[in-house]
């Protein structure tokens, strides 16, 4: 066979083989890109409430140590019930540490409710869907023990707090038009309890619990979601020792 004709077949086959190259890896990146994609639309809400509960439940637990094993702040009012007897201001000032600890508390039982409804939609690696159920299970059960929040009322506040016409959780302004509303905020009553318990110091047990779950379940969501350390990058902004 003459030289040229080889050379040319030989040149032939290797563009094929280049071409096929960078076609399989633009599929590649692409199909990566999806899945980051997916996963970052479904798991992103778990990842901010992740994030705003801990450091929350990491606050408080600092007051209680700092003040003789209470939470003052927290301690505005007596109980549950007393919460639909307040107006719009009490909600923006001495009430308003005590109720966002409630909200955002709850919205993160709507991401873990969402997250275990999308599961089949999630792209995960063999093996981590059943990682992530293990470790959402184990906030929800940091929140249970001792006879706190129960699962079942877990999942009533989480299906409350998200919003399908929208898409979207409710802001907390929404939220405290329901607690204001003595038929509608019963289903809270658990959660707000379980708060002022907290501020008494009697729940050290379910917040430490709570923060080593969270601190587990953010850095397994952050890497699927492909992003950065959330919780400590916001610990580091805050100016806490981790």
């Amino acid at each position: 066979m003459d030289s040229n004709i080889t050379a040319a077949i030989v040149g032939g086959a290797a563009g094929f083989a280049v071409v096929g190259l960078e076609r399989g890896l633009e599929y590649w990146i692409k199909k990566r890109e999806r899945m980051a994609e997916i996963n970052s639309r479904h798991l992103n809400p778990l990842r901010l409430y992740s994030e705003e509960t801990y450091f929350r439940l990491l606050e408080i637990s600092d007051h209680v140590r700092q003040n003789e094993g209470c939470c003052n702040i927290l301690l505005t009012i007596d109980n549950a019930k007393n919460v639909s007897e307040k107006d719009s201001d009490w909600f923006n000032s001495e009430g308003c540490y005590l109720i966002s600890s409630c909200y955002f508390t709850a919205c993160l039982f709507g991401a873990i409710k969402n997250v275990r409804e999308d599961m089949p939609y999630l792209k995960l690696r063999s093996g981590d869907d059943t990682t992530l159920l293990n470790q959402m299970f184990a906030v929800s059960r940091a929140f249970l023990k001792d006879m706190g929040v129960f699962y079942a009322v877990q999942h009533a506040i989480g299906s409350q707090m998200w919003q399908y016409d929208s898409s979207q959780f409710l802001s907390y302004r929404e939220f405290c038009e329901i607690l204001m509303n003595c038929d509608h905020r019963p289903w809270f009553d658990r959660l707000i309890q379980f708060f002022l318990e907290t501020g008494k110091g009697k729940r050290k047990e379910n917040i430490e619990n709570a923060l080593k779950a969270l601190r587990q379940l953010g850095r397994f969501v952050d890497n699927a979601a492909g992003g950065g350390d959330s919780i400590g990058s916001r610990l580091k902004s805050e100016g806490v020792k981790q």
